[in-house]
């Protein structure tokens, strides 16, 4: 089956956008400290664009890909499901359980000292985040 690359950058643009977004609103109250390592803003976008891209690509593969591959062993596999975008959706928020972003998110948080609530934002964010990704993903195929 081939990889349909629209869907996968438009995937990793909308949680781009959607970072944008969570960063500047929602988490704008949260107290972040000031690193005098950070990167320069204009690297910000590129990189995270290149991170979701890779995140959208491991999506698009379970999504589409194995599905394509139980289609083909399993023709009773090979109907079409009714609400692709939820499909997808479902899948993406799997991926965060249980490839351990939200394990790795929540230790690393502990082991810094971040509180719940700066836990639950970024947990929250990242579970969003890949449901949007996966459904898009699902959607566009």
């Amino acid at each position: 089956m081939e990889m349909k690359w629209i869907s996968i950058a438009v995937a990793a643009l909308a949680a781009v956008i959607l970072a944008y977004v969570w960063n500047n609103i929602i988490f704008e109250d949260m107290a972040q400290e000031k690193n005098e390592h950070r990167l320069p803003n204009a690297m910000y976008f590129p990189l995270a664009y290149i991170f979701s891209f890779i995140i959208a690509m491991g999506l698009w593969n379970q999504i589409i890909g194995l599905h394509g591959f139980i289609k083909m062993l399993k023709e009773s596999a090979a109907e079409i499901t009714e609400y692709p975008f939820a499909h997808g959706a479902l899948h993406g928020v799997q991926s965060s359980f249980f490839y351990g972003v939200i394990s790795v998110l929540v230790l690393t948080a502990l082991l810094n000292g971040k509180g719940f609530k700066w836990i639950f934002v970024s947990v929250s964010y990242w579970v969003l985040a890949m449901a949007l990704m996966g459904g898009i993903i699902g959607a566009m195929g």
